[in-house]
């Protein structure tokens, strides 16, 4: 299976998938790169899988013999019709056919099967773009040294992508297949001319992946404004029901409709200087929870509920996801073979972009590089990492990143 997807497979994630694409895109604009995003939307996927090019590919993939007959057995056969009415005297049907394309949907064996089907993507596109799958999203990030030559690859890649979807009996979206340029705010932006099927694709302003809203600066407004109005109306719920629950049910409340919320993605948004109207809807929550002034510190609660502020959950979240793909980092001790203090700590990268100093990928390494040696250890234990992490976390209740950073360990 190819590493680029992520979708219905073990210990992949889509924080996974959305950490590959952001940290590629600022890698490329800290390299002084153009770059851009195409944001598939494949129509009814799941339903256009051909039958016969999916035994032959599952042939090809070395699904041969009676398990090749057993999967034959299970995708042909099916017939489906039409019934209009639920009365068996005024009711119409269409004839009975025979279902030649789809994968069941709801069963265990559908969603492998269309991951099969569409393994192969990746090989008809070049090696300066970056493919990154969820199921039947599919993103791919191209770069490019100079404009034209960017404007050239992407044409090529949308050439290249019908082609095969073509083949494999699959539709692209037109309508809802996105086109989006990353840039840095103070540069102009140029419209780039994306050709598909000679119908120029519009340039997005912002788009959604996998649940996150992207615009071309990464600035995290948009989304930070999404999640902004669902937190608000998890509080109003809050404020409603705070006079009939007791504390401790409060508290699960606070966890099924803000914690959820709040934590997701944080390891991308977390960092940004709009995230403080996050903070301050939590710290709201909060209050409500303990039935405290507007006025109250939240700092001393956050400690009693055992409840992580915003900014030690995006430090909690970023750690995790950073000691359970440690094989995306390089360690000092990997680079060179001289004896420091420093042997132990995550090399840090050259960075030339604030951008990319606020990124996920360098802002692990500077957080993970600046804990105790005591949490770092724990690295290859994670169950001990995250209880211990967690604990750190709750007993110092940062109330800014550089909070963090300035801190001394008293725990």
């Amino acid at each position: 299976m190819d590493n680029e997807q992520f979708g219905f497979r073990p210990r992949a994630s889509p924080d996974q998938a959305a950490y590959i694409m952001i940290s590629s895109i600022l890698t490329a604009l800290n390299d002084k790169l153009v770059v851009g995003g195409i944001f598939c939307d494949l129509q009814k996927a799941f339903d256009c899988v051909n039958h016969e090019i999916l035994i032959d590919k599952l042939e090809y993939y070395g699904i041969q013999g009676k398990f090749s007959s057993l999967i034959k057995s299970y995708l042909t056969g099916r017939f489906q019709r039409v019934i209009i009415g639920n009365s068996s005297h005024c009711s119409k049907s269409s004839n009975w056919k025979q279902i030649k394309n789809g994968v069941p949907q709801g069963s265990i064996l559908g969603p492998l099967l269309f991951l099969m089907y569409i393994n192969d993507l990746p090989r008809v596109l070049d090696v300066n773009t970056n493919k990154v799958r969820y199921a039947d999203d599919t993103s791919i990030l191209i770069t490019g040294s100079n404009k034209i030559d960017f404007e050239k690859s992407i044409n090529q890649t949308l050439q290249k992508i019908n082609m095969w979807f073509q083949s494999n009996r699959l539709t692209l979206n037109v309508n809802k297949t996105q086109f989006l340029e990353f840039r840095l705010k103070h540069l102009f932006k140029d419209n780039i001319k994306t050709d598909y099927k000679q119908n120029y694709m519009n340039n997005a302003i912002e788009v959604s992946f996998l649940g996150l809203f992207l615009d071309g600066v990464l600035s995290w407004k948009k989304h930070i404004d999404q999640l902004t109005s669902k937190l608000c109306s998890a509080c109003y719920v809050l404020r409603n029901i705070r006079e009939v629950l007791s504390r401790v049910i409060l508290k699960t409340v606070y966890f099924t409709h803000i914690h959820t919320l709040l934590s997701y993605g944080i390891i991308f948004w977390g960092s940004s200087s709009y995230a403080k109207k996050i903070f301050m809807i939590q710290k709201k929550s909060i209050r409500i929870t303990t039935n405290s002034k507007p006025t109250d510190s939240c700092r001393h609660h956050f400690i009693n509920l055992e409840i992580m502020m915003m900014y030690a959950q995006y430090i909690y979240s970023l750690m995790v996801h950073t000691v359970k793909n440690l094989h995306l980092y390089e360690f000092n001790n990997e680079i060179h073979e001289y004896r420091t203090r420093y042997n132990n700590t995550l090399h840090l990268p050259n960075a030339n972009l604030k951008r990319y100093k606020d990124g996920p990928h360098f802002s692990a390494i500077k957080i993970y590089n600046h804990f105790p040696e005591y949490i770092q250890d724990l690295k290859g234990d994670l169950k001990r990492f995250k209880k211990t992490l967690k604990g750190y976390l709750c007993w110092h209740s940062y109330y800014s990143i550089q909070e963090y950073y300035d801190g001394k360990d008293d725990f």
